[in-house]
């Protein structure tokens, strides 16, 4: 038997209880296999209302976290980024849990590699009275 997908194995703790409600909405007769009366059309609308956004949460959670994995993949020393916090800073150590952002000279703070949300714009991060909605005061 050949090994199920991945993507198979992971949608399994979704799809089980989906499974299960489906088959108590519509049961088989056992002496003649086919589908009984006691389903209805509307207990198969319902269904669908109920699966369709519940599935559109998981894969779009699903895309978000694989982008999050590739950028954070992506980041090198010296790249301007911003963590999850608001925090501008230029990257100058960085290691596969671990990350020094340096936020103005002198001044490096460690961070979980985690906590980066994404890249900067360029010079965001050096320029100590810059925001990224111009000036504030």
């Amino acid at each position: 038997m050949a090994p199920s997908p991945p993507c198979a194995r992971a949608l399994c703790p979704v799809l089980k209880p989906l499974v299960r409600i489906a088959a108590y909405m519509f049961p088989l007769d056992t002496s003649t296999g086919s589908s009984s009366t006691t389903g209805s059309f509307g207990s198969l609308i319902f269904l669908l209302i109920v699966m369709v956004p519940l599935l559109l949460m998981v894969f779009g959670q699903r895309r978000r976290a694989k982008a999050a994995q590739a950028m954070n993949r992506a980041l090198v020393l010296g790249d301007d980024v911003m963590t999850t916090s608001g925090l501008y800073g230029r990257i100058v150590v960085l290691d596969d849990v671990t990350a020094v952002l340096e936020v103005s000279p002198g001044v490096r703070l460690k961070f979980a590699r985690a906590a980066l949300a994404g890249k900067a714009a360029p010079g965001l991060a050096t320029n100590p009275g810059s925001t990224p909605h111009g000036d504030l005061g």
